[in-house]
């Protein structure tokens, strides 16, 4: 059995300048996704994570962005891409101050733009990851909230996609959580 039929190897993202001479063949190449797709045959995509801006506003992908990634690979490439972190969050980044609620955390609809915005990578697309990150009891009362409004969450999203979940509490790491996660 060939391992490229079940196991890729890539990493977080492709533009480190560092890598000259390991993964690009100059210190600048043209194309970074271009030059790192000749070793990896996959990467996460986790720029579009970062969506969730002051007052709400919400940035998907571009399509001409989306494009040039897909034209800069090979046909067997894979991108696992790292849903916006306006959906995973529970509330706003804030270092002081009270929490500000994030009104689009588990939103189907913002889910479905979002995935309606990646469309043309389709063909190339792995796992969609949703990476929460530590819920404390400020954010979510516990474990069972989390489950019932993920569970919720979860019904609405297309069955035509992988996907793959990130928790950050290690406490929800125990039979519930795994047992939430085998019947989604």
């Amino acid at each position: 059995m060939d391992y490229d039929d079940f196991l890729q190897i890539g990493t977080c993202s492709w533009k480190y300048p560092s890598w000259q001479g390991w993964v690009y063949s100059s210190a600048k190449p043209p194309n970074y996704l271009a030059e790192y797709s000749k070793k990896y045959a996959t990467v996460e995509v986790d720029q579009w994570f970062w969506s969730l801006f002051k007052g709400n506003t919400v940035v998907l992908p571009k399509k001409e962005v989306i494009r040039e990634y897909i034209e800069s690979v090979p046909e067997c490439f894979t991108f696992c891409v790292k849903v916006p972190n306006s959906i995973t969050l529970t509330h706003h980044y804030s270092n002081k101050g009270p929490l500000i609620e994030n009104p689009w955390f588990l939103s189907v609809d913002l889910m479905h733009r979002f995935l309606d915005s990646i469309a043309i990578m389709k063909g190339k697309l792995g796992p969609l990851v949703f990476q929460f990150e530590y819920l404390n009891k400020r954010k979510m009362v516990n474990q069972k909230e989390f489950i019932n409004r993920f569970s919720e969450f979860a019904e609405g999203l297309p069955r035509d996609f992988d996907y793959g979940v990130e928790i950050r509490n290690p406490n929800y790491l125990n039979s519930d959580y795994f047992d939430f996660l085998a019947s989604v």
